[in-house]
């Protein structure tokens, strides 16, 4: 009774019971007494080891710097960055490859590469290449094995002469470098990770270019707007910026100096905005605009503005943009997991395989037909690695089907714009210039077999066929030209007197050149006649517009 009263007072006053002590254990042996100490208390759990200086570091970065992208915008990063580069190399780079090795004539970046001598084929051959490996990583075939083959091609052929000095190509080079060490995802049905060091190592690159123009551009020179002011040659971007000045009371060197001043801020604000993550929104609505402003000017760094918005607008962007495609992806992601017993039957290796073989045949033709030398090499052995991308990747029909596709409309365009032409003709020219005469005829007769009635080089040919001694072809490539200019002067007389003045000189220099190529083959009479021919025909063009 009074064991029970107790622990109802205790309770009262908010106490806890004491626990009842434990029943002694008696002990076997007959020796043994029961003990009356108390059991020891039990260990106390050890403490948490602290955090080693390398974690902590770790953790800060990743609070104050590590970029967390979305999976959709990697696929961006991963489509719009290949894809560009493989537009720059097919279209633009490759129009280039003329210039390499001139004249025998080398200079390359690193002293060792100077041991082969580039050539317009070589480098053709290998810029194609390259813009089919490029393809194939925009499509996510092949993975990080393709990325770093491309890398080592651009690299090489970059580094290979300094005939190519752009220094975004140099960039490029860097990029695709740590491109190839990114997970950007492939064939696979996983989404790639969110964060990677490679997509930390791919932003510190771009906030240390902005960082060192921002720097480089701390100089009076740059400062003061004298500079700005002399790059921006376009009257109407002129007065639009001085008109922009004026509206603020700034006189045109003052308004050129305070954007000289914004250009070195912004550049410097831009490497830290990408830096740290708080500030990666806010750079997204800022940082793009540098490089719109740097098309509009007109300043020619052929794709440079591309790729850096290409880069910044998936880096800065906020993620909640991305989160409408993320659901979208994994939509499908989820559909690819349990395929159709259709699709499944496509998966199958035998079907799969003769797939890639297909594309490997088509986008191996369509390089193979490139209006450039080096073509049918560079087609043999992109044939082969596609073939070898797609088998070993594990991608499926689709995506087979989307290389071929992509190769045959892409270089299909190529061949049937003025690339071409434009490829040969220039490159006649470059070899009539250093004397190469019987390469430029090539060269000539090579544009003008790809446009035979368009501003085909028929003059320029024909004088190269004169200097050569072939009088019967400078006759037949003059009279072509003259024939030619006639028609198009007659048939739309110029009413601006420069321009008439420019039509009736290339008509002059055409029946001339016939004429005298005709004097050379002993055919006086009919070059006389060509010269009679010349003055009714320019006495008709000078003559005034009839009265309507």
């Amino acid at each position: 009774m009074s064991k029970s009263k107790s622990k109802s007072q205790r309770a009262r006053k908010g106490e806890r019971p004491r626990a009842a002590s434990p029943a002694p254990v008696l002990s076997s042996s007959p020796s043994s007494a029961p003990s009356s100490a108390p059991s020891p208390a039990p260990p106390a759990p050890p403490a948490p080891p602290a955090p080693s200086a390398p974690s902590a570091l770790k953790a800060r970065w990743a609070r104050l710097c590590q970029l967390d992208r979305p999976p959709s915008a990697l696929l961006a990063l991963r489509v719009g960055f290949f894809g560009l580069l493989s537009y720059d190399l097919w279209w633009i780079q490759l129009s280039h490859a003329p210039r390499y090795g001139a004249g025998g004539f080398n200079v390359p970046h690193l002293a060792p590469l100077g041991a082969l001598t580039p050539t317009p084929g070589a480098v053709g051959a290998l810029y194609l290449v390259s813009g089919a490996l490029a393809l194939l990583a925009a499509l996510g075939v092949g993975g990080r094995a393709v990325v770093a083959l491309l890398a080592a091609l651009y690299g090489y052929v970059y580094l290979w002469s300094q005939a190519d000095s752009y220094q975004h190509h140099y960039l490029l080079v860097l990029l695709l470098a740590l491109l190839s060490w990114a997970p950007l995802g492939g064939a696979g049905r996983e989404a790639p990770p969110r964060a990677h060091a490679s997509y930390d190592a791919l932003v510190a690159q771009l906030a240390l270019i902005y960082l060192w123009t921002g720097v480089a551009k701390l100089d009076a020179a740059w400062l003061s707007g004298d500079t700005l002011s002399g790059v921006l040659q376009s009257a109407d971007v002129r007065a639009a910026v001085v008109g922009w000045g004026g509206a603020l009371g700034l006189s045109a060197a003052q308004t050129f100096e305070a954007l000289a001043w914004a250009v070195a801020l912004g550049e410097l604000g831009a490497a830290v905005a990408l830096t740290l993550r708080r500030l990666r929104p806010l750079a997204f609505f800022v940082v793009p605009w540098f490089h719109i402003s740097v098309e509009w000017v007109g300043f020619d760094i052929e794709l440079f503005s591309y790729y850096m918005l290409a880069l910044n607008l998936v880096w800065l962007s906020p993620a909640a943009l991305w989160r409408p495609l993320d659901a979208l992806l994994a939509a499908l992601r989820a559909r690819l997991a349990a395929p159709a017993p259709a699709l499944a039957a496509l998966a199958r290796p035998p079907l799969r395989l003769t797939a890639w073989l297909a594309a490997a045949v088509v986008a191996g033709r369509a390089v193979g037909a490139a209006p450039a030398e080096g073509a049918p090499a560079a087609g043999l052995l992109t044939g082969a690695l596609v073939a070898l991308a797609g088998a070993l990747s594990g991608a499926g029909l689709p995506r087979a089907v989307a290389v071929a596709a992509a190769a045959a409309l892409s270089l299909g365009a190529l061949r049937a714009s003025e690339f071409g032409f434009d490829y040969y003709r220039m490159w006649g020219g470059d070899l009539r210039r250093r004397g190469d005469l019987e390469g430029a005829a090539r060269a000539y007769e090579r544009a003008n077999a790809l446009k035979p009635h368009g501003p085909a080089r028929h003059a320029a040919l024909g004088e190269t066929y004169a200097a050569l001694g072939r009088h019967a072809e400078a006759a037949a490539a003059y009279e072509e030209e003259a024939l030619r200019r006639r028609d198009e002067a007659l048939a739309a007389p110029p009413r601006d007197a420069r321009a008439r003045a420019a039509a009736l000189d290339a008509l002059s220099r055409a029946y001339q050149g016939w004429a005298g190529a005709l004097d050379r083959l002993g055919q006086g009479d009919h070059a006389r006649f060509v010269r009679e021919q010349l003055s009714a025909d320019r006495a008709q063009l000078l003559a005034p517009p009839a009265a309507p």
